[in-house]
Order: C-alpha cells, then sequence, then structure tokens
C-alpha cells in the first residue's frame, strides 16, 4: 500500500497541477477503495468511474469529439470472476441506460474479471 500512498499524496497532485498548466482536467480514482475488507466491490461503481474516463477535444471541422481515455497501473492483484449478483447488476444497469454497459456484459459472459 506504500506505494499507492506515494501516488496519492504525491504523484498525482503534480500531475494534476501540471495538466492544469496545459488546461486540461486530471482527475484520478482508486478503484481498490470500493472494495471494503471481507466485502465484494461494487462492479458497476467500478464501470462508472471508467466511463467518466473521457478526453473531450474539437475534430479539425470545429466539431466536439469525446474519446475513452484511461491509464490504469495494475499490481499483482489479478481480481476475480463476477458472480451472479454482479452479473444481474451489470445488466440491471445496462439496460436502465440504453445499453451503456452492453460490452462489459459481453465481456463479463466470456469470463473476464473485474480487474480485467
Amino acid at each position: 500500500h506504500e506505494e499507492r500512498e506515494f501516488l496519492n499524496r504525491f504523484v498525482f497532485p503534480a500531475l494534476a497541477v501540471r495538466c492544469q498548466e496545459l488546461r486540461l482536467s486530471f482527475k484520478w480514482h482508486d478503484l481498490s477503495a470500493l472494495e471494503a475488507p471481507g466485502e465484494q466491490d461494487d462492479v458497476v461503481k467500478r464501470l462508472q468511474l471508467q466511463n467518466q474516463c473521457t478526453l473531450r477535444s474539437f475534430s479539425t471541422t470545429g466539431n466536439l469529439v469525446e474519446s475513452k481515455f484511461m491509464v490504469a497501473l495494475l499490481g499483482n492483484f489479478l481480481g476475480r470472476e463476477l458472480s451472479s449478483r454482479d452479473m444481474k447488476d451489470l445488466k440491471r444497469t445496462s439496460s436502465s441506460r440504453n445499453g451503456e454497459l452492453d460490452w462489459a456484459v459481453d465481456y463479463a459472459r466470456r469470463g473476464a474479471g473485474v480487474q480485467e
């Protein structure tokens, strides 16, 4: 956990300042914080945070262009398989958001874990 603490206290704030100088918005989220000891993490919350990782720019024609952009730092924790509860939550959330998370449901059906 010392590495995570160092990143949160020194690296990410310095990166946020530099991004602000470049008129960029920089946010960091510790996805491991969504998992309390002895409890399953909330897969939908993880995906919602990942969906917030959007890079906005303008095309040569002046139209707004949005792209997903996320940098992930992975440790030696490899994740876990999704439970039936996770799948139900994921399907329900995706259908209530017009299929926004259908890609995640598809990956989960193929056996992808939470961290993948």
